[in-house]
């Protein structure tokens, strides 16, 4: 049976979500600014075409924070909401 993932934002193509992470940072259990900073530091050593995946528990993280990040560095990404966290996957092409 195939998990169901909503999408409840997306800059960029939505196929993301469906893309294999090179990196993953687990940020569940922080809270901000640390989420932020964990995404910031690790999007520095990603590659082109490379897909980070930030797992977070922070609603704020995971709406707002992280998703301005993402723009202000020019990623594309995409949140997915699971049972108890979000999923957010970023590439850079």
């Amino acid at each position: 049976m195939e998990k169901k993932v909503r999408i409840i934002l997306a800059e960029g193509s939505e196929e993301l979500a469906s893309l294999k992470p090179s990196k993953t940072v687990d940020t569940r259990g922080m809270i901000c600014p640390y989420p932020s900073l964990m995404t910031v530091k690790a999007l520095k050593d990603l590659k082109p075409g490379e897909v980070l995946e930030v797992l977070t528990d922070s609603d704020i993280s995971a709406r707002e924070s992280i998703p301005t990040v993402l723009q202000q560095r020019g990623f594309r990404y995409v949140v997915l909401e699971e049972k108890d966290y979000w999923v957010i996957k970023a590439r850079k092409d």
